[in-house]
């Protein structure tokens, strides 16, 4: 009886691992398979840079993220608020619109 009982506890155990074993694997093909493994990291060196050229006590009011590009909404003193719509993706130009309450 005691021989038994040891050997389904072993025989339990080896089937524990090897469902653990499949499930990983499973995981990892489907991971595959979906593209996430395979993602390249972006590069930061690869970023663009880009500089507005805005006076010293220029304070930026919101960011947002649009399709194309990102647009910022700042305060210029003396000149009221812009926003400046900036292309993440091409190389397109920089807008800048100018947002006035009448």
């Amino acid at each position: 009886m005691k021989k038994m009982l040891t050997a389904s506890v072993i025989v339990m155990g080896v089937l524990i691992l090897a469902g653990t074993v499949a499930l990983v694997i499973g995981i990892m093909k489907r991971a595959d398979s979906n593209g996430i493994a395979s993602r390249p990291v972006p590069d930061a060196a690869k970023g663009v840079l880009v500089r507005l050229k805005l006076p010293q006590d220029t304070k930026v009011r919101s960011m947002t993220r649009t399709d194309k590009g990102l647009a910022i909404l700042v305060a210029i003193p003396g000149q009221g608020d812009w926003i400046y719509v900036v292309p993440t993706e091409g190389d397109g130009p920089i807008v800048k619109i100018a947002v006035s309450a009448e």
